[in-house]
């Protein structure tokens, strides 16, 4: 993964993402 967080992403202009996508970032904010 790059160096962005989620929240970077979104505010990046992304504020869709697909499903997988979602779970990704929840299992990787999740395990820090």
């Amino acid at each position: 993964m790059t160096g962005r967080t989620p929240k970077a992403n979104k505010a990046s202009g992304s504020p869709t993402l697909t499903s997988s996508e979602e779970e990704a970032i929840r299992v990787f904010t999740r395990e820090g």
